[in-house]
C-alpha cells in the first residue's frame, strides 16, 4: 500500500498552455491506488502422487507414477477503473477542442470512478491444476554401462492474472484467460548414459592409450509451450475504445491453426489462413493458447579420460564436449502477432507465422586440466 497517497502524490495539469505552468502547480488527482480484498481466503495448494517402483533385474529400476496438484485462491490483480469497451467512441466523450477530429478526452476524465486513475484490486480468485504421468528407468553402472531415462506426459491449466481483461465489466475473465499454462509441455523425454570404452589392441602401448576412455551424453526431447495469437494494426488505431488497450485484442480464428509435426516449416509454423482480422469492437475469439511453440530435440555428448602422471595425485584430464551434436535446427521464437491493415483487413507483416530465431548451432570445446 506504500504506492497509495499520501506516500505517492502525482501532480497533473489539464487543458493548459506550457507558458502558464509553474513548478509545483497542478492537481494531485486523479491518483493511481492499490487495494486488497480483505474477505478472501488463504491460498492453498494440494499435491498428491501415487506410484509403483519395481526392480526388473540387472540393476535396473522402473518407476511409474501419477503426479497431480491443485492450487486454489491464488492472487490476481484487477483494475476496477478500466474504461468499458466503446467508451472512447461515444459522442459525448469526444473532445471538441482537439485539433484531430474524433479525439476522445483523456481516460482519467472518462473512468467509472471519477477522481481516481487505476484502482488495482488484489484478490484471491484464481486457481490452477496440474496432472501428469511420470516414468523413469535407471540402470546402475554395470559392465561399464549406466543408463537413465525419464518421460513426463503432463497438462497444466490456469487462469493467469490478466488484469486488463479481468477489469472489463463486459467480459468474463474466467472464460477469457483460462487455458494451458505458459510453461505447459505435453511431452518431455530425457535420457542420459555413460559408457566405459574397453581397451583394444594386442600391443601394450595401444592398450595403454585406449583404456580409461568414457563416453557420456544427454538427449532431450520436449513439446513446445502454448502461444497466443494477438493482433496489432499498421496505424495503431484504437479498435476497442476501452478495456485496457489494444493488447487485449486477439485475432479471430476460422479453423484450427495448428499444423502436424511434419507439416511445420521455418516459413509456416502454423496455418495463417485460419487467422482473420478482429475489427472495431471485436475482441477476437482466439484462446490464450491458440498454437504451440517449437519444441526441443537436442543431443549433448562428452568424451573424456583421466591420465595418471606417475602418481594418482597427478592427474591430467582430457575432455571433448559437443553441444547440439547433430547440429539440429531448433527454433525458439515464432512471429505470433498479426499486424493488420485496418482498411483492408489483410495481414501486413510478411513474417507472421514464421520462425524468427533458433537455439545455438553445434558448439564444441576441448579442455586439458592438470591436477596435482
Amino acid at each position: 500500500m506504500v504506492t497509495n497517497p499520501p506516500y505517492i502524490l502525482s501532480a497533473n495539469a489539464f487543458n493548459a498552455n506550457v507558458s502558464q505552468l509553474a513548478v509545483g502547480l497542478g492537481s494531485i488527482f486523479p491518483a493511481n491506488v492499490s487495494a486488497y480484498d480483505t474477505s478472501t481466503t488463504t491460498p492453498v495448494t494440494y499435491n498428491y502422487s501415487m506410484g509403483v517402483q519395481r526392480d526388473i533385474g540387472k540393476g535396473t529400476i522402473v518407476d511409474v507414477k501419477y503426479v497431480g496438484g491443485q492450487s486454489r485462491h491464488l492472487g490476481g490483480r484487477r483494475n476496477l477503473n478500466t474504461l468499458p469497451f466503446g467508451t472512447r467512441f461515444q459522442p459525448q466523450n469526444i473532445d471538441p477542442t482537439a485539433t484531430v477530429p474524433n479525439t476522445p478526452y483523456v481516460d482519467n476524465l472518462l473512468r467509472p470512478y471519477p477522481g481516481y486513475g487505476t484502482i488495482n484490486l488484489l484478490e484471491r480468485n484464481l486457481s490452477s491444476n496440474y496432472n501428469s504421468l511420470q516414468a523413469t528407468l535407471n540402470r546402475r553402472l554395470a559392465h561399464g554401462i549406466a543408463v537413465g531415462a525419464a518421460y513426463t506426459y503432463a497438462k497444466s491449466m490456469d487462469y493467469g492474472s490478466d488484469e486488463r481483461v479481468a477489469s472489463t465489466p463486459d467480459l468474463s475473465p474466467f472464460s477469457r484467460v483460462y487455458g494451458k499454462s505458459t510453461f505447459d509441455q505435453t511431452h518431455i523425454f530425457v535420457a542420459n548414459w555413460q559408457y566405459d570404452i574397453p581397451s583394444f589392441g594386442m600391443n601394450n602401448a595401444v592398450k595403454a592409450l585406449s583404456r580409461g576412455w568414457q563416453f557420456s551424453g544427454v538427449a532431450a526431447f520436449s513439446s513446445g509451450t502454448p502461444l497466443p495469437l494477438n493482433e496489432t494494426t499498421t496505424t495503431g488505431v484504437d479498435l476497442l475504445g476501452g478495456g485496457g488497450g489494444a493488447d487485449v485484442q486477439r485475432v479471430n480464428l476460422t479453423c484450427n491453426p495448428n499444423l502436424g509435426h511434419y507439416d511445420k516449416t521455418d516459413l509456416l509454423f502454423f496455418n495463417t489462413s485460419c487467422v482473420s482480422f478482429a475489427g472495431k469492437g471485436d475482441i477476437g475469439n482466439a484462446p490464450k493458447d491458440a498454437v504451440r511453440g517449437p519444441g526441443r530435440s537436442n543431443f549433448d555428448l562428452t568424451l573424456f579420460r583421466n591420465f595418471n602422471l606417475g602418481s594418482e595425485r597427478r592427474v591430467m584430464t582430457f575432455r571433448w564436449e559437443v553441444y547440439n551434436a547433430f547440429n539440429h535446427t531448433q527454433f525458439n521464437a515464432i512471429d505470433t502477432t498479426a499486424r493488420f491493415d485496418p482498411t483492408t483487413g489483410k495481414i501486413a507483416n510478411p513474417t507472421f507465422g514464421q520462425a524468427l530465431g533458433a537455439w545455438s548451432a553445434r558448439q564444441m570445446q576441448f579442455s586439458l586440466r592438470l591436477r596435482y
